[in-house]
């Protein structure tokens, strides 16, 4: 019963509308995810953003969710030349809550390490399926396409991370 209710979440994620959707439909709408990707739009032209640089860097994420990764790494692997650049626009997308970054922390100094690699969170399960559908052309998911491990390995220390994060803000 908790599996199949964890795996309602896993899709649809936390976000009223698109939960209800998904409730009474069993599917999220195409509206829905033209409208969750028209706002990411809207608010990167509104800030100056290029829409290409942040479908790559939006791209990088989900396919490293859990990963170590370094601004330098990003801004190498995607061919976006300057890690400042990958600085600015992953700080516009934590501003505009679409991920979170975590900073490395060393134990035994007891502080975070700013120039060490960072990991990246999306603030919610939903955005993971919606920049999959908007940046590769995916289908919407289902209950077979969480079945994947790996995958489903990855949403779940998202959604693991999300959850101390409520908690324990200064993670």
């Amino acid at each position: 019963m908790l599996q199949k209710e964890l795996d309602k979440y896993i899709i649809c994620g936390g976000i009223p509308k698109v939960v209800n959707d998904y409730l009474l439909n069993g599917a999220i709408s195409l509206d829905n995810f033209s409208l969750y990707r028209d706002w990411i739009i809207s608010e990167t032209a509104k800030n100056g953003k290029r829409e290409q640089v942040i479908k790559i860097i939006l791209e990088r994420i989900i396919a490293s969710i859990g990963s170590d990764v370094s601004y330098n790494s990003f801004a190498s692997d995607s061919g976006i030349g300057s890690h400042n650049t990958v600085y600015d626009y992953l700080n516009f997308l934590e501003d505009g809550f679409i991920v979170r970054q975590v900073y490395n922390y060393d134990y035994h100094q007891k502080k975070m390490r700013l120039r060490k690699n960072k990991k990246f969170y999306l603030n919610d399960p939903f955005l993971f399926w919606l920049l999959r559908w908007w940046i590769g052309g995916d289908l919407a998911p289902s209950l077979e396409t969480i079945e994947d491990s790996v995958l489903k390995s990855q949403l779940m220390e998202n959604i693991c991370f999300l959850r101390l994060y409520s908690m324990f803000a200064d993670i």
